[in-house]
Order: structure tokens, then sequence, then C-alpha cells
């Protein structure tokens, strides 16, 4: 716990201040782990926050210190990121498809699948415009993949399109469960589905679709399990 708030809090908080000194501006990466998952609609930046777990609350108390210290700032929030390099569910679901033709999946759980390009190019896209349009943009935003699905059909679809452009990858049957099949350490928002309609309004940023970008990164991916 205390390791998890002096770099989610206290990190973000030491260079906010450092960014205020030197007339710097600080764009800062959270999470949907912020809210607790009690939404039956996308969540707004403007909603409520209300984190679950140690995670969620360290994330949070960072966003409020960056905004305590730093006027020009952007608070990106973002979820189920995936991508071909460091751990992921997308990486995890396929190293296990290749030892086991069954894997039980937890279906409760909503969100929206976000490829690590697509938020990579979503930064670079905010921080071209606020250099060359220097309006006041400044504030918390969310930006992730376009539509939602729970871990069980992401997983399905993982390994429907690894068998598409891989015929020998092996034919893996999805098992959905409930989150009580499968306790973990850290409660997690059951719904996390984020609303990005600030970020196309204010820099015409529209996330591409979920499955869209699993397609194009799938046999990055598949190099690299």
């Amino acid at each position: 716990v205390e390791l998890a708030f002096k770099i989610n809090r206290d990190g973000p908080r030491y260079l906010a201040e450092a960014c205020a000194q030197h007339n710097i501006p600080l764009l800062h990466i959270s999470t949907d782990y912020v809210f607790d998952g009690s939404a039956t609609t996308p969540y707004t930046e403007e909603m409520t926050i209300h984190p679950l777990g140690v995670y969620g609350a360290s994330k949070a108390e960072g966003e409020q210190a960056i905004r305590d210290c730093l006027q020009e700032h952007i608070i990106l929030r973002t979820a189920w990121v995936y991508g071909a390099n460091g751990n992921n569910f997308v990486k995890t679901m396929l190293r296990l498809g290749q030892k086991h033709s069954e894997l039980r999946v937890v279906c409760d759980q909503f969100g929206s699948p976000t490829a690590a390009v697509d938020i990579a190019e979503a930064i670079i896209s905010v921080i071209s415009q606020m250099y060359t349009q220097p309006q006041e943009r400044w504030g918390t935003y969310h930006f992730c993949n376009a539509g939602s699905i729970n871990w069980s059909e992401f997983a399905q679809a993982i390994f429907t399109e690894a068998v598409s452009i891989n015929s020998d990858y092996p034919s893996v049957k999805v098992i959905p469960i409930p989150s009580s099949e499968y306790p973990t350490k850290a409660a997690r928002p059951g719904y996390s589905v984020l609303d990005c309609s600030a970020i196309e309004n204010k820099f015409s940023i529209k996330p591409p679709l979920w499955l869209s970008s699993l397609k194009r990164d799938i046999p990055n991916i598949l190099k690299n399990i």
C-alpha cells in the first residue's frame, strides 16, 4: 500500500510541482479504476469517482495532486490496455491458449479493450495540438477504443483472430464464469466503460473500434509471446 501511494500519488505530485516551477505542461496517464463500476452507462469525466482498491485510490489521489499543483495539465484516463510489450491480457491469453484447450474467463466485468499504439497516437495528437493551438483545453479526458465487451468475449475474439492469421494456432474453448468463481486480491469494477466524447469534441480524436485495433495488432503480438 505504501509503495503504491508513493508511486501513484507522490510521484505525480513531485512532477507537477517541478512543472509548475518551470512553466512546463504535464500529460499524465490514469485509469478506469478510479470508478467503482456501479454505473450502467459509460463514465464521463465529470462523474464522481469512487475507487474500490488501493491501486484506484492511489491513482485518484495522484490525479488530484496534479490538479492542486498545476493548471496546465492533461490527465488521460484509459483502460484494458494491451500491446506487444509488457504483460497484458492479450499476451496472457495467447500464451495460455498454447497450453490449454479450455480456459475459464470472467464474463461479468465490462470494459473497452484499448491498444497501447492507439493511446500513444492520441497522446502525440493531444501534445501537438496543445502546442499549435494553445486555447484552454486543460483538464481530464477519457480515451479508450470504441465499443465494450466482457473479458470472456474478449478472450474469444483474441483466439478467433489468432487462428485466422495462423492456422497452426490451437483451437481454444472459452468458458464464461462469474467473478465469484475467479476471486482476486483486489476488487475490480464490474463496469468500467469510459465515455470518450470529450476528447473527440476538444481534440477531434475519434477512438478506433476495439476489434479493428485487435485485428491490426494480433500479428505483432503473436511474435512477442
